[in-house]
């Protein structure tokens, strides 16, 4: 799978303190450096707002809230969707903690469904689309004392994320 949906859904960082692992603090506000990644970045979003609470991480694409992607901090699946006309995007996330809590692990399933209309009635319905399941992973780091974010795709695309400001 390409990197593009998987890190547009699923760049999030976090001040990660579950299972007792190390804190390392990757909230707030992160711009792509298109010149220093490398792969599918096309379709990536350009920047990333990061928040954590005691219970969950937020990432809003783009500063979107309505593109927000959320991963329960005690390694829980959390789901979500995402509405783009008649066609819904459902998504079931994982975060694990790598490294002493020096690393992320974001896994993350997508399931296509659509709203169609109940034979000659205005009720729509949603339904499964024939579209595969599509799982995909990403490795986060930080780098340089905390001022980049490394994103390692599964598809061999590295992103690299420049901290604006923390939140």
């Amino acid at each position: 799978m390409k990197a593009t949906g998987l890190v547009i859904l699923t760049l999030l960082t976090i001040s990660v303190g579950t299972a007792g692992a190390a804190t390392v603090d990757f909230a707030g506000t992160w711009v792509l450096n298109k010149a220093k990644s490398a792969g599918e970045i096309r379709g990536v979003g350009e920047m990333m707002v990061v928040a954590v609470d005691d219970r969950e991480l937020t990432c809003d694409v783009n500063g979107d809230k309505a593109r927000r992607s959320t991963f329960r901090l005690d390694g829980k699946k959390t789901t979500w969707q995402l509405e783009s006309g008649t066609v819904i995007k459902r998504f079931t996330g994982e975060l694990s903690v790598l490294q002493e809590g020096g690393a992320l692990e974001v896994t993350r399933r997508v399931e296509y469904f659509g709203r169609v209309e109940t034979a000659g009635s205005m009720i729509k319905k949603t339904v499964k689309l024939d579209r595969p399941e599509e799982t995909s992973k990403a490795v986060w780091t930080l780098q340089d004392g905390g001022k980049e974010l490394l994103v390692k795709t599964e598809d061999g695309t590295h992103l690299v994320f420049e901290r604006q400001s923390k939140n």
